[in-house]
Parts: structure tokens; sequence; C-alpha cells
């Protein structure tokens, strides 16, 4: 109540005498107080009270139609949001505001602080370095680029908004995307910054996503993180650090190729579920130990190449595979299965390391229409494709061909550019580099026994 009495008092921007004075008089109380033998421990209370809620309400102040809050001890602010009668639907935030003579450098956009404000476009100052949770929330957003310096995006921080483009600016910091922090919008491609090291549950759920780029430096992806988009195509910057992929994170796109990067160690529930998958790779060297139920499942792979890394494949993980005629597991002490981690059996070939087909049906590896120890067992994949694959490029021809001196099936042929981009595909064991300027170029080899990349030039 006594904060409540306080605020009425206006103590204007500018007014630093007004409160100073208003400082002096409580002061001179405390004396009268103290002199007539009259204090006790509740007017003590009283008084120290009046003085905080004065002391907090001079932290706050307005400027340039926004509110803004001193973080305690610095010459930096937070903005809270809008003044009192600013209906504006485009916001600027400013580097820096000025209040009693103090400059202040605008540091942070606070919880809750433009949500529900109808908002159609907003600048991010370059001195923002956090942005809170719900800041920019229901509202009417179409297009956002995120500053450099900005480190941290709060949970829910842009969700329901109509957001269409998001940038992240050169050189971003950004390290931590929170849950929801982008939810319910209507982006079509995506490029995580490098130096993300999170991306939290359901951060770009119910989108509009078909491109999706992960930087090398992100660790974690959170359930749901993805899911629900039109994702077509998904990749992981090389090299990755990627270790875990929670449940549902990619479930429901319309993934056709995939590669799992080597540093990946779990891979959630239902995580890829639903997609469109046909080929299926993960990088030599793989450190994959947990592949969780119903983590491929419905999807139209073919040719499946399990690194020896696997302890763990959980119930109904490459269910509905229909097309699946092929497994390689490389272990030579392969997790245990249930019946419907692969529910065709009768109808898929497995290979498995020589000496160990006794453990693989002890272990639930049975009913497969027929079980072959290969005499090589693969150890190392990326040796192994270099010895046995041969990449032909022939200048006059402008194609390149691809032969295979063992059993090896390609999968595809895809060509990228010195800065990454993808320039030409094929799902035969050739391809075209007709339409190719004169340059350095990389052209990854995917195969049921893994990936292969080489440079080459044109």
């Amino acid at each position: 109540m006594i904060c409540i009495i306080l605020y009425v008092y206006k103590i204007e921007k500018s007014s630093l005498f007004n409160f100073l004075l208003f400082l002096i008089y409580l002061f001179l109380i405390f004396l009268f107080l103290l002199k007539m033998k009259y204090m006790n421990k509740q007017i003590l209370l009283i008084i120290l009270t009046l003085s905080s809620c004065i002391i907090s309400k001079a932290q706050n102040f307005d400027s340039q139609g926004l509110n803004f809050e001193v973080i305690s001890g610095t010459n930096n602010v937070m903005v809270t949001g809008k003044s009192l009668g600013n209906n504006e639907n485009n916001i600027i935030i400013p580097e820096i505001v000025t209040n009693s003579n103090i400059t202040y450098t605008v540091k942070k956009v606070g919880d809750n602080a433009f949500s529900s404000n109808s908002l159609s476009s907003i600048v991010i100052s370059s001195t923002v370095t956090d942005i809170g949770e719900f800041a920019f929330a229901f509202n009417s957003l179409t297009n956002l680029e995120i500053p450099e310096n900005v480190i941290n995006i709060g949970n829910s921080a842009f969700q329901f908004n109509s957001m269409e483009t998001l940038i992240f600016s050169t050189n971003s910091n950004l390290a931590e995307i929170g849950d929801f922090a982008f939810a319910f919008n209507s982006l079509t491609s995506l490029e995580i910054p490098e130096n993300v090291i999170n991306i939290g549950n359901n951060a770009f759920i119910l989108n509009s996503l078909v491109q999706v780029n992960i930087s090398s430096s992100v660790i974690s992806i959170g359930y749901n993180a993805f899911q629900v988009n039109s994702i077509e195509t998904l990749t992981f910057e090389s090299p990755s650090n990627l270790e875990s992929i929670d449940f549902n994170a990619f479930a429901g796109n319309l993934i056709n190729t995939l590669t799992i990067p080597s540093s990946v160690t779990t891979i959630g529930n239902g995580t890829f579920a639903g997609n469109n998958l046909e080929i299926l790779n993960f990088e030599s060297e793989s450190k994959l130990t947990n592949i969780g139920e119903g983590t491929f499942s419905e999807n139209s792979i073919k040719f499946l190449n399990l690194p020896p890394s696997i302890t763990n494949i959980g119930d109904e993980a490459f269910f509905n595979n229909i097309p699946l005629e092929t497994i390689t597991s490389q272990s030579t002490d392969p997790a245990t299965i249930t019946e419907n981690v692969f529910n065709n059996r009768e109808n898929i070939v497995l290979n498995i390391p020589l000496g160990t087909q006794e453990l693989y049906e002890t272990r639930g590896w049975t009913d497969f229409i027929l079980l072959k120890e290969p005499v090589l067992s693969v150890v190392n994949t990326a040796d192994f494709l270099e010895d046995n694959l041969i990449i032909d490029t022939y200048s006059f021809s402008n194609r390149i061909y691809v032969e295979s001196t063992t059993s090896i099936i390609i999968n595809q042929l895809v060509i990228y550019n010195i800065l990454g981009a993808k320039v030409a595909t094929s799902k035969q064991a050739n391809i075209s580099t007709d339409d190719l300027a004169s340059g350095i170029y990389l052209i990854q080899v995917i195969s049921d026994k893994g990936t292969l990349t080489q440079k080459f030039v044109k």
C-alpha cells in the first residue's frame, strides 16, 4: 500500500532536485521521531520501506516513447515496454538513452515488454544482449533481424507472430534459443548461426520451414524443436559438435536425405518419424549409442548401414519402412532388439560381421530373409570407401562417374561449391557438371556403407 501511494507521488524525469528534497524530508522526520523518543522498530521499518519504494521508482523512466529500467549498479538499462499513450506499431529500440543528464546503454529487452502490442515491425539496437521471455510474443511481425550482440533469446520471445523471414547478423554471438522462441510463425528457411549452443524445446515448431541449416557449434536440439514443418533439406554443418537430438525434434516433415553427424550420441524417440526418408547415412567414426523408440519410423529407407557404436535401439525404431531391403550392422556386440524394430523382416537381407551370427540371433536379430556374414567386417568406413570407390572426372564429357570395386550401393551424388552450397544432385552413379562454372567443388558420394567426400576442379 505504501508503495502504491508513493507511485502516485509524481517524481518527474528531470526533477532530481525535488527528489532529493523529498529524501531530506524523510530524514528530518526520522530525526524528529528519534528526538521525541518515539522511534520503534515498526516506524523504522516504515521509513525504510518508503525510502526503498522511492529509490525503486527513481530507477524507471520514459524516453523516446519507451519505458526503461536501470540495471542496478550500472549505466545500462532494460526496455520494459511502450510509454503510456504510445500507440505506435513500429518500434525502434535505441542504443542509448538519457535521463537526468545520465546516458544509459540499452542492454536488455524485458520479459513481456512488447507482448500483445499489435507490432508490425521492430528494430533492435546492436547494443542489446538479452531478449526476455514473451518479449515480442503475440504480435504481427513479418520480418526480423537479430543483431550480432544478442546472446540469449528467451522462452516464447517471438512466438505467435506472422514471421516469414528471420536473419541473424553476421558474426552473431547468439548462444541460446529458448523454448518456443519462434514457434507458430511462417518461416520458410533458417540458418542457425555459428556460436549457438542450444536450440530449445519447441523452438521452431509449427512454422513453414522447407530448408534448415544447423551450424557446427550446436550441441543439443530440444524436443519438438522443428516438428510439423515442411522441411525437405536438413543440413548439419561439418565438423559438427551436435551430441543429442531430443524426441520428435524433426518429426512430421518431408526430409528425403539425411546424414547424422559422427558427434551425435543419442537420438530421441520419434525424432525423424513421419518424414520421406529414403537415404539415411551415419558419418564415419560415429559415436551414436542410442536410437530411441520410433526414431526413424514411417519412412521409406531402402538401405541401412548401422555404425558399430550403437548399444540401444528402441522399439519400432525403424517400423514401417516398407522399401527396406538391406541392413548392414557393423557391430560385433549388437544391441538387443524387439520384434517391432523392423516389422518387415521377411523382405530384408541382414549383413553382419564375420563370426557374429549366433550372438545376433540371441539378441533378437532373427527372421530376416537372409542373414549373411560377409568376409569383410567394415571397421573404418572412410578408409573402406576410399579403397573401394573410384571417382573419375572427365572434363571432355562434363560428367563425373563413380564406380565401386565391391558390392557398395551408391544411393546419391551431391556436388557443393567451395562455399558449401549444394549445386547439383543425382541418384545415379554419375552426375553432370554442364551447368557448373570453372572452379573448385566438392563431390559427396552417399552409399549404403557411408559417405565419402572428395574435392575436384572443373
